[in-house]
């Protein structure tokens, strides 16, 4: 007899699984020293921040002027900017993530969130297409991205 979740309604099961990995993995970046880190822990990780600063200041202080003009004034001020290694979608995200709090603690945060939001995708994926009726089992994928040690 497979285990289900106390719901069975599946926007329900998803939302409750996203919040549950959102707080393990919030939980994991907090005990790693993620909250505290200076964003060095990769090579691109501080250029990745800096450019989604610098696409959270376009917004906030030069909307409808020329991109490429500020974004060259900002490389001249922080030459680590890396536009275009990432989807746009991830800067405009982090440039929102940094308007609520203008802190590196806001992109962990947030990447928190995206790892929740994947590994609740994956848990639709894998019970749609793999398990069919055990929600149990398909926990072991999403459980594997949000404990792996690169994540």
């Amino acid at each position: 007899m497979p285990i289900t979740l106390p719901t069975n309604k599946p926007a329900v099961q998803v939302l409750l699984l996203f919040l549950v990995l959102a707080a393990v993995s919030l939980a994991l970046q907090w005990q790693n020293g993620g909250f505290s880190s200076d964003l060095g822990g990769d090579p691109d990780e501080a250029a990745h921040a800096v450019t989604s600063l610098m696409v959270h200041d376009y917004f906030w202080e030069a909307p409808g002027r020329s991109p490429l003009e500020f974004a060259s004034r900002f490389y001249e001020a922080f030459p680590k900017v890396a536009l275009g290694h990432y989807p746009p979608g991830y800067y405009f995200t982090s440039a929102a993530a940094l308007s609520l709090k203008c802190d590196p603690s806001s992109l962990i945060a947030l990447q928190a969130l995206l790892i929740a939001a994947l590994g609740s995708a994956g848990w639709v994926f894998a019970r749609r297409w793999i398990t069919r009726d055990d929600a149990v089992l398909a926990l072991f994928a999403p459980a594997l991205l949000v404990f792996h040690s690169e994540v």
